[in-house]
């Protein structure tokens, strides 16, 4: 089998490394691409499989030279129309950027416009919007497959395609692959590459025959919020975790504490910072925590150590501080700490996503962890680290306004705690602290079986790369092929209401 595995960026590959390597060591062929422009910044993944045979890597030309601006529009409409929805009601923020990417698109004047005019369609009847997308479906059903894309595919002598992540704001050159893919006649599987993908970037505009899903949320995402049919949803598990599941701490909690100038004899607690869209600037609202850390009551968690780790895209506001370099380094990389909030017992430590080993090291030597809302309380929770939350309101609008962050809840059958105010939290903190090292013991296995259940829902000792590479041969040769031609490459037009 010759596959093709079409990606936005060379920072997609990562996740899917170990289950590239396994389909070729299986036989199989497989040619790797993003657009040229998408290559940006240092990679390691790339160089990973620069040397395993049956793989290569190629140029993807861009797609759809003819009616691109139109085409484009179209798809940033649906993706708009798609949070008036009943499930994104309370979405604002999400609704708000896919009105803003629209209008962009659209128009010629740059004067400023109103965000909130995005909300206002929301109170339209609901049979009105579903009129509307309907519409914009019988639209997209119209459009023919790209010729440069179905050349691609033909010249190329693949068999299937794999593309991630598909439902990007920005990625409808892999829907033309997808729409060209059915044209040919060949498979397209759709690889999820992270935890809020399906919930909150666009839409699927043309529909894959297999979406390959973390767990049972996503599936039901999938079937849900995008109109998946249950029978082309497989849940493997998340093979982005499989590496970092497979490492162990390099030092032990005296020599790493110390080295950070932090005293190991007090708990530690580690706040993992999120990205922009959550909070546009979290160093306003991290003052406020650490704050709130030294004016509790409890003694533990006044006197407590804090490393801070900013989000790996972006830096935080009074970083200009001088920095210390350490004498050990992180994937090779030189690790440098820094002390922007006034408090010696408070250390940034930065860590990129080519640096994996300092985001494990950090989490493995602290008690606890705070975040808003970001992938790095997964990280935490696989290690049995307490993960707790505070709902930050207007410090982070990206929080609570988003579905994928109740995904980790504890009452949701997660592993996160939340807490409605600071006070709140500090009492979750204090009873944390407050248990005795059996207790903790047992409570960090508990976080870590809920952790797991959400990125490896087949076994928690079983590595998902080879489940994926198992579930891409069943679903991409085992089943039949789509029939190719020009009825096959658009999907069923349904009825649109008459008024």
């Amino acid at each position: 089998m010759h596959l093709l595995l079409l990606l936005n960026s060379p920072l997609s590959l990562r996740p899917f490394v170990d289950t590239v390597r396994t389909l070729a060591e299986r036989g199989h062929r497989v040619t790797i691409g993003w657009p040229p422009k998408s290559a940006r910044g240092h990679d390691t993944a790339p160089a990973a499989l620069a040397s395993t045979e049956g793989v290569q890597f190629a140029d993807v030309p861009s797609t759809r030279d003819e009616r691109r601006v139109e085409v484009g529009l179209l798809r940033r409409t649906r993706t708009y129309v798609r949070y008036l929805d009943p499930p994104f009601h309370s979405a604002s923020k999400l609704r708000r950027r896919a009105f803003s990417r629209l209008l962009r698109a659209a128009l010629t004047d740059s004067s400023p416009i109103d965000p909130a005019l995005a909300d206002t369609p929301v109170a339209l009847p609901r049979r009105d919007i579903k009129r509307l997308a309907e519409t914009l479906d019988w639209l997209e059903s119209l459009v023919p497959p790209d010729p440069a894309s179905i050349a691609l595919l033909r010249d190329g002598g693949y068999d299937a395609v794999l593309v991630s992540p598909l439902v990007d704001l920005s990625s409808s050159g892999q829907a033309d692959v997808v729409k060209a893919a059915r044209h040919v006649g060949i498979p397209a599987g759709l690889l999820v590459y992270s935890w809020d993908n399906l919930s909150t970037k666009g839409s699927l505009h043309v529909m894959p025959d297999t979406v390959f899903t973390w767990n049972q949320v996503q599936r039901d995402e999938a079937v849900k919020l995008h109109g998946v049919p249950a029978a082309q949803v497989v849940v493997t598990g998340a093979p982005r975790f499989d590496t970092f599941l497979g490492r162990a701490p390099i030092f032990a909690r005296h020599q790493f504490l110390t080295a950070l100038a932090l005293d190991p004899s007090k708990p530690v607690l580690m706040y993992v910072c999120s990205s922009a869209f959550v909070s546009g600037d979290e160093s306003v609202f991290i003052r406020r925590w650490i704050a709130a850390l030294r004016n509790s009551p409890s003694a533990d968690v006044r006197s407590c150590g804090v490393i801070i780790r900013p989000h790996p895209d972006i830096a935080l506001t009074g970083m200009n501080v001088p920095g210390h370099k350490l004498d050990f380094a992180f994937d090779g990389v030189p690790v440098t700490t820094r002390r922007p909030f006034d408090d010696p017992h408070v250390v940034v430590v930065s860590t990129t996503s080519v640096t994996p080993q300092g985001l494990y090291e950090c989490l493995s030597h602290s008690d606890a962890v705070v975040g808003l809302n970001t992938s790095a309380e997964i990280e935490a929770g696989l290690l049995g680290r307490p993960v707790f939350s505070v709902l930050a309101g207007d410090y982070a609008d990206g929080q609570q306004t988003t579905l994928h962050f109740h995904y980790l809840l504890r009452e949701q059958g997660g592993f996160v705690e939340a807490a409605g105010s600071f006070e709140q939290h500090i009492e979750q903190l204090h009873a944390l602290l407050s248990l005795t090292p059996k207790q903790r013991l047992r409570h960090a296995r508990g976080v870590t079986r809920r952790a797991m259940k959400f990125v490896r829902p087949l076994g928690a000792d079983v590595p998902v790369a080879g489940l994926l590479a198992d579930a891409i041969e069943r679903e991409m040769l085992a089943r039949p092929r789509p029939v190719a031609g020009d009825a096959a490459a658009r999907p069923p037009i349904r009825r649109v209401p008459q008024a």
